[in-house]
């Protein structure tokens, strides 16, 4: 996937909220983290009072990430006007996790055989 589909990206390295926030524009929507240093936790929360109260999404949370995770990623289903932030917790050991949200693209590959 080409890094211009991703509308938020960042990298955090300490526990809390991210600054920046996503609003979809619907349409699936992929959610990837990498930890390039230390370990913790990474979720995607989502708001549904535009931006007020955020909630953790069950289905887009990495617990016990390390040096040695795959990348993770998830895709999940949007509304327009869906806001969502990024939340780092449990992090140690000077933690840099690179977090990348966005419109998930479809290409039509052509028929396969």
């Amino acid at each position: 996937m080409a890094d211009k589909t991703f509308q938020l990206k960042a990298t955090l390295t300490a526990d809390g909220d991210s600054t920046d926030q996503f609003v979809s524009s619907g349409g699936p929507v992929l959610f990837s983290v990498q930890c390039n240093s230390g370990t913790g936790d990474v979720k995607l929360q989502k708001s549904l009072d535009d931006g007020t109260t955020f909630k953790d999404l069950s289905l887009a949370k990495f617990t016990g990430l390390s040096t040695s995770s795959d990348i993770q990623e998830r895709s999940l289903d949007s509304n327009e006007g869906d806001r969502y932030r990024i939340n780092v917790a449990n992090s140690a050991s000077t933690p840099s996790f690179v977090v990348k949200v966005g419109h998930r693209t479809i290409k039509n590959i052509g028929n396969r055989t």
